[in-house]
């Protein structure tokens, strides 16, 4: 999937087609979530439109009908108060990428404007000098405004312009900082998205060259993973942008990326389900559990050596024996080694040592529950049959080999205990019965009374 494909999941629908490396007025009206022609034009006085319903609509993130609203508003007054919902109407279909009909609403605002209303009508010509890919024509339009008097949402609007401003100036860092910066005046979770993808929106335009100096000056995280994201999506395509973006989200992790821009790539990188480069496997290949590791290790490169054999790019397999390291000693090598996938351990003595790790991790398929499933890492995944479920598998099983009696060595603790709720229901719904079980401490090295008794 490339660039411009994994952008439809995050943008409307109804938009043109875009190219990464389009104007930055096209791509600026994409991260305001919109562009010409989503709408028809608005309705009348008659319309039932109010105050508080177009703020809702703009609110929620419906500009074109908030737009309407504002006009049909308009069309019911005059003066002053009939600017004010022009001004306003400018700004949502702004807001939605429609400068058309931003720019018709302001060429109706009485010129100059009220003093009360300078500042909104400055800043919607700003907005559309942004639009326009003209950073001087945005620049004047902003030095009209007062500052003195912003509220919080113009002091947002003037955030934006003159972050569009930067980019067009060729400071992708000061504009990513200033950007960053702006969040602190938002106060809802769709602004805060829009904020991100105008910061997508002018790194995807950006000087390769230049975000790259800007990435090696820096020493705030969230700025620096801004710019590498950008160089990212500069220099690859393709599957190599996938594996790209899952080493980037190791090395920012938590970054403001993630919870609009990174997302809309493609579902595969939001469920880690892209091809690994370099495959470990933790398992145990001699002792005791030697046959068990070796099975688990034959399947995999069975599989391997069926979906793999005539790609050129099928990824690594290493292979460490868990009999000869502690599974941390070796996951630590792995990681080292370059492995972008860990499947193993199996043994829950080893997935537990594993699921207590806190040093450096990648994606991992654990081939066993941890004794504890919570808190541990999220770039961990369980695989397997929930201790319960084998339970009850085993009370099938052994129905089905002529079983009707049984008892039962459990451990101690409440998992002995759901281990011998399950085994019961299921071995008595099918005709059996357990005559006596019995608890052992599972860390003991000597079972035999347990047995025995």
């Amino acid at each position: 999937m490339n660039l411009e494909s994994r952008m439809r999941y995050t943008l409307p629908e109804c938009r043109p087609t875009i190219r990464a490396r389009a104007g930055f007025a096209s791509v600026v009206s994409i991260a305001l979530l919109s562009l010409v022609g989503c709408s028809s034009l608005p309705g009348t006085p008659g319309s039932g439109y109010s105050v508080g319903r177009a703020e809702r609509l703009f609110e929620a993130g419906d500009y074109d009908a908030a737009a309407s609203g504002w006009i049909a508003l308009a069309n019911g007054v005059t003066g002053e108060q009939r600017d004010e919902y022009l001004l306003r109407a400018a700004e949502s279909w702004l807001a939605d990428g429609d400068r058309l009909r931003a720019t018709a609403a302001l060429g109706q605002v009485t010129t100059p404007p009220a003093p009360t209303l300078a500042n909104d009508y400055y800043l919607g010509l700003g907005e559309v000098g942004a639009f326009d890919r003209d950073p001087l024509a945005a620049e004047q339009a902003l030095s009209r405004t007062d500052p003195q008097r912003f509220t919080l949402a113009q002091r947002a609007r003037a955030d934006a312009v003159r972050g569009q401003i930067l980019f067009l100036r060729n400071d992708p860092a000061g504009a990513v900082q200033l950007l960053v910066r702006r969040e602190l005046w938002l106060g809802s979770e769709l602004e805060i998205v829009r904020n991100d993808q105008l910061i997508w929106a002018g790194l995807l335009v950006a000087d390769p060259d230049l975000m790259q100096a800007a990435l090696q000056g820096t020493s705030d995280a969230d700025v620096g993973g801004w710019l590498a994201l950008g160089i990212l999506a500069s220099n690859t395509t393709n599957n190599a942008m996938d594996r790209g973006v899952v080493a980037w989200q190791r090395n920012y992790p938590g970054h403001p990326a993630l919870r609009s821009v990174v997302r809309g790539f493609a579902p595969e990188i939001a469920t880690g389900g892209i091809e690994p480069e370099h495959i470990a496997l933790l398992l145990p290949l001699s002792g005791r559990a030697g046959a068990f590791g070796s099975t688990i290790r034959d399947g995999v490169i069975s599989h391997y050596l069926a979906r793999y054999s005539s790609m050129l790019n099928a990824p690594e397999i290493r292979v460490y024996d868990l009999a000869e390291k502690e599974p941390v000693v070796a996951y630590e090598q792995a990681v080292l080694e370059g492995a972008d996938l860990i499947i193993g351990p199996v043994l829950r003595p080893s997935v537990d040592a594993l699921a207590a790790y806190t040093g450096p991790r990648v994606p991992t398929n654990l081939l066993t529950y941890p004794s504890i499933t919570e808190n541990y890492s999220s770039d961990m995944y369980a695989f397997g049959l929930a201790p319960e479920d084998e339970a009850r598998a085993a009370a099938v099983q052994a129905f089905e080999e002529g079983h009707r009696r049984a008892v039962a060595l459990l451990p101690t603790g409440s998992r002995g205990e759901r281990l011998l709720i399950a085994f019961n229901e299921q071995f008595t719904a099918l005709g059996g019965a357990v005559l006596s079980y019995e608890n052992f401490v599972p860390e003991a090295a000597d079972h035999s009374n347990e047995i025995e008794r």
